[in-house]
């Protein structure tokens, strides 16, 4: 318990009066609507959403129904969507597309989403290509979790489950308008 909380942000503390009397566990959760990211997306949300038309991106997610539902999201919006059940079936392709973005689990068998991303960047690096922009879309949420994933070289790290507001906000943030238009 104590770690689902934190990852929200929360604190979980315990307190008991003394033995055989029983124990108190208190959870305390942040406010969503003070959070700043908070903030900043309903602002945003107040405008419109973002275009995210033709924006070609890679959704890689190990569970079939996560992975559908970012497809949907995303089509249902006008982007151009491919996705993948592993990072080596992701590195195919990324080596035979040409993409945008890719938004990418982290907890996969065999080949998690960290080394996806390092297998990514050394394959850019060997073969001088175009830096691919890169979304964590992870339940791993923690403070740790987020600069691991930001360390290994993602571009912006997201917690399941992600408003679709956010998730575009993201997208665009990634992109560049003058790549989308190509």
């Amino acid at each position: 318990m104590r770690e689902l909380t934190q990852a929200h942000g929360g604190t979980v503390t315990a307190d008991s009066p003394g033995k055989g009397q029983g124990s108190t566990f208190s959870v305390t959760l942040p406010i969503p609507a003070v959070i700043p990211a908070n903030i900043a997306a309903y602002k945003e949300r107040e405008k419109g959403e973002p275009s995210i038309s033709k924006l070609r991106v890679l959704v890689v997610d190990d569970d079939p129904d996560a992975r559908a539902l970012v497809a949907l999201t995303l089509e249902s919006r006008g982007a151009i969507v491919q996705s993948a059940s592993t990072a080596r079936e992701a590195l195919e392709v990324i080596n035979n597309s040409e993409l945008d973005v890719l938004v990418s689990d982290i907890g996969m068998p065999e080949e998690d989403g960290y080394m996806l991303l390092q297998n990514l960047r050394a394959f850019e690096h060997k073969y001088s290509r175009k830096r691919l922009p890169a979304i964590a879309l992870t339940a791993y949420a923690s403070p740790t979790d987020c600069s691991q994933a930001l360390a290994t070289g993602y571009d912006l790290h997201l917690s399941k489950p992600v408003e679709p507001i956010e998730l575009l906000l993201a997208l665009v943030k990634c992109s560049t308008p003058c790549e989308r238009a190509a």
